[in-house]
């Protein structure tokens, strides 16, 4: 069932969302994360959802529902943004370059400081919702839990037909004049230089 779509509650009573954290030159400390098992959830707005995005800030609609558990490590990475690929509003996952800073001595060796990486971050808050009926916070538990288990999957090919996979982690990211933090899950893959898809032209390929 759908119900009739309205503006979130930032839109009606322009209120801002905190500023877009993956920027050149931010650092994050990661931890490692084992995501649940390959989530199940309904990604369909419901009724009460609907009247929540009206009536509640992003922000605390982020507080009220976390991702889901899985299991955190100790094991850890300092990350630095090294600049955006795919970043803001709009988008169903924010995309940076990264390179590593330094890490705790279980992270395999895989991972060095002489290579740079791309972080896919799952954050809800920055989610393309407007105007959707899709549940932003089923939506990205479900993508992320489905995507670590589709690399685990495909491992044998890695580095040939798909991108080289360098694990599952979380980050705890601060909010701005609070005095909490919310969770936000991530992978890192190989960054493999071109073209998008997403901006390839088949005409140029026929």
């Amino acid at each position: 069932m759908t119900y009739q779509l309205s503006a979130s509650y930032c839109s009606r009573y322009n209120k801002s969302k905190p500023p877009l954290p993956y920027f050149p030159g931010q650092e994050f400390c990661i931890h490692s994360h084992t995501p649940s098992s390959p989530a199940t959830c309904e990604i369909v707005l419901s009724y009460e959802g609907h009247r929540e995005r009206e009536t509640m800030h992003s922000v605390d609609r982020c507080i009220l529902h976390p991702p889901l558990p899985g299991l955190t490590g100790k094991s850890t990475i300092r990350l630095k943004v090294v600049e955006p690929i795919r970043i803001g509003d709009q988008h169903s996952a924010q995309l940076v370059t990264v390179h590593m800073i330094n890490k705790t001595l279980d992270i395999s060796d895989s991972i060095s400081t002489d290579k740079y990486l791309v972080a896919k971050l799952y954050d809800p808050l920055y989610f393309d919702y407007e105007q959707d009926d899709v549940n932003s916070f089923h939506y990205t538990d479900l993508a992320y839990s489905h995507e670590t288990a589709a690399y685990r999957l495909l491992y044998p090919l890695e580095g040939t037909i798909i991108s080289r996979y360098y694990e599952s982690f979380t980050l705890e990211l601060p909010i701005p004049n609070k005095r909490i933090s919310r969770s936000i899950r991530l992978i890192l893959i190989e960054k493999v230089p071109g073209i998008s898809m997403q901006h390839l032209n088949s005409i140029n390929y026929t």
